[in-house]
């Protein structure tokens, strides 16, 4: 099953954003029930394309019109295949690929500062931003080496105590170009 409906005319971003909401609901034929049987105070809803290709909103009781608002704009825009400005936190809105599994789509997922660099970045950037980037932590080991370990975000680069600031930052930089390499960046 998909994770958009399609329509004669697909809307705009803004005929979503402005249009009063019950308005789109019926617009596009969206049937409304209420969820009781989930507790999770920071469970808004969910919307779904049902065999008959019609959509479904699923949303609890009592909630805020202003979430409301969000939540189900959010939905809405997903399922119609329509990019949304970004939600505000805490709200987001993800779809379920073909194998089941929830994918983020707003707000946009946004890549990590190493995965932005190319490799001449690497060989080029002040080391101290790259190490920043990286999200690696320097620590001293009881070799004569650098070695770099982790993921980023949480790397190590080990580096041994008789090893020069300059060799230190040559190595580091060879190795993080290495990891850009392997990672495909």
């Amino acid at each position: 099953m998909s994770n958009t409906v399609a329509f004669a005319v697909k809307p705009t971003v803004d005929h979503l954003m402005d249009a009063p909401l019950d308005d789109l609901l019926a617009e596009f034929d969206v049937e409304q029930v209420t969820v009781t049987s989930i507790p999770d105070p920071a469970f808004t809803g969910y919307m779904t394309v049902g065999k008959s290709g019609r959509l479904l909103l699923a949303s609890p009781p009592a909630r805020p019109q202003a979430e409301r608002e969000i939540t189900v704009r959010g939905m809405l825009g997903a399922a119609l295949g329509v990019t949304l400005p970004d939600l505000p936190d805490p709200f987001r809105v993800s779809v379920f690929d073909e194998a089941g599994d929830p994918q983020q789509v707003n707000p946009k997922p946004q890549r990590s500062q190493w995965q932005a660099l190319k490799k001449e970045d690497v060989a080029t950037l002040p080391i101290d931003r790259l190490i920043k980037a990286f999200g690696v932590a320097v620590v001293a080991n009881g070799t004569d080496s650098v070695e770099l370990a982790g993921e980023p975000g949480d790397m190590q680069l080990r580096v041994g105590r008789s090893v020069s600031q300059q060799d230190r930052d040559s190595e580091a930089r060879r190795l993080l170009a290495e990891y850009v390499d392997k990672a495909g960046a």
